[in-house]
């Protein structure tokens, strides 16, 4: 088993899931404050968002910050790292936590905001928002962890060494069953554990 592919692939996974979290739950504060035509068009662009199929979405990003992307010239970013890598699964990922959050904000009704007129900005956040869907975020969190721990398309397409990528390329070329129980096990036990 190589560890230095585990460790690749946890640090794609942890700032894949903190961003994740982090705008879902910011787009989940806004599907919740928004009203008509807005709030279905956002919400639905989540659910299309989520839907979309992996291969589909790196392709997309490559056509426009890859080696001869459309974006490239204005936008010098290199989309083959683990930074291109985290970029694409939190795009793909961050839809999770913003419908499990909207999920926990949809306890929130007038009769808590009018009980103290006063609370706002800050305050409002510390002390109903986040413990209304602290729960929902770390719950979802652990979920995107999981995914983005376990995906294999996004780092192979991006040429990113993680241990799933590896690991099915050995598997896909051999067929040695013994040996993916052997090294499968991790892959199969956080999802398990989870």
């Amino acid at each position: 088993m190589s560890w230095g592919l585990l460790l690749n692939s946890l640090a794609l996974a942890v700032p894949v899931a903190l961003a994740a979290v982090t705008a879902g739950w910011l787009v989940a504060l806004f599907i919740a404050s928004s009203h008509g035509r807005v709030r279905w068009v956002v919400l639905a662009g989540a659910v299309v968002s989520l839907a979309l199929p992996p291969f589909l979405v790196v392709n997309t990003w490559l056509g426009l910050l890859g080696n001869v992307g459309v974006l490239k010239p204005l936008l010098p970013l290199d989309i083959y790292s683990h930074g291109g890598a985290a970029w694409v699964l939190t795009l793909m990922l961050w839809p999770l936590p913003c419908l499990m959050c909207l999920g926990a904000l949809k306890r929130l009704t007038a009769e808590m905001l009018d009980a103290e007129p006063g609370l706002c900005g800050g305050p409002l956040v510390r002390s109903l928002l986040l413990p209304m869907t602290l729960p929902a975020a770390l719950q979802s969190g652990l979920i995107v962890f999981a995914l983005a721990f376990n995906n294999i398309a996004v780092p192979a397409i991006l040429q990113v060494k993680v241990f799933p990528a590896q690991f099915w390329v050995q598997f896909s070329t051999s067929y040695n069953f013994a040996l993916a129980w052997q090294y499968g096990w991790v892959l199969a036990a956080l999802p398990l554990g989870l």
